[in-house]
């Protein structure tokens, strides 16, 4: 049950239940444990500390010995459920660990509400349990507009912050300062120098160079910490730059990065991912 006022709720949670919310679309929500224990997708929440939940996330508090939850803002959504499937979700994992004390050889598959691709995995895997299980009823299936919509706000939120509390910075820097790279595809071997009966296949670790130009522009890129070439495979991403502007004519880019400075490398990695700031 909900109480309180202005934009703050108080939920009463018994145990096992937990309190599902849909926040609103144009900003976020705040959610404080103010007594018992609670955990958001297994993560146990601090008591008597507000945590801050990104707009338009669908999302679980869940109590296993019962909790009072305040939320402070506007959600699209907020009830609490006594049926969840947590309780079956331990019993499995103490299986599992039953299980793996006794070294069986056979494993066990898991797989979750879907009909057809349970009786897939049974068809495919031999020699293996596939046990079926539950899903939430706060689960809500995300179709590929709400996707795209928050993919857009989680990199929105890396450049600006949850609530527009950072202040990324627009720097420009020469084709001749960076090198862009992409990494797999390529061209394939031929047929003839593969071994009989073998198709050939792109190298998924082929680093294949990029040249600057206008099909980059809103792209998302990588900075590599790598020094050369050959160290961009097995280094570390230091962060990510939005290209806001390519000048051909001038041979410049503009990007947007999340703090001032050099990058600390030359070396950037393009995928797919691209975001409109509008």
């Amino acid at each position: 049950m909900a109480s309180g006022s202005s934009n703050v709720q108080q939920f009463q949670l018994a145990k096992e239940s937990e309190l599902r919310v849909e926040v609103g679309d144009d900003s976020p929500l705040r959610v404080r444990l103010v007594s018992g224990t609670a955990e958001i997708f297994g993560t146990e929440l601090p008591p008597e500390n507000w945590v801050t939940i990104p707009p338009s996330l669908k999302f679980a508090i869940f109590t296993w010995h019962g909790a009072t939850i305040e939320l402070d803002g506007k959600s699209e959504l907020a009830y609490v459920a006594d049926e969840t499937p947590m309780v079956s979700y331990v019993n499995v994992h103490a299986i599992l660990e039953g299980r793996r004390a006794r070294a069986k050889s056979s494993g066990t598959d898991l797989e979750s509400s879907q009909e057809k691709l349970c009786s897939m995995l049974k068809d495919v895997i031999k020699g293996k349990d596939v046990v079926k299980l539950h899903k939430s009823g706060g689960v809500v299936p995300r179709n590929t507009k709400l996707r795209q919509k928050a993919r857009s706000s989680r990199i929105r939120e890396y450049f600006y912050g949850l609530v527009n509390d950072l202040s990324p910075h627009s720097s420009i820097a020469s084709f001749s300062d960076l090198s862009i790279f992409r990494i797999g595809g390529g061209p394939q071997a031929p047929r003839s120098a593969l071994p009989i009966g073998a198709e050939p296949a792109a190298d998924p670790t082929r680093l294949v160079p990029v040249n600057i130009n206008a099909d980059l522009l809103h792209s998302i890129l990588a900075v590599s910490y790598a020094k050369e070439m050959d160290q961009i495979i097995s280094s570390n991403v230091a962060g990510f730059i939005y290209i806001t502007d390519i000048d051909i004519h001038r041979k410049k880019v503009t990007y947007l990065a999340p703090c001032p400075g050099d990058l600390p490398s030359r070396y950037l990695l393009v995928g797919t991912l691209a975001w409109s700031e509008s």
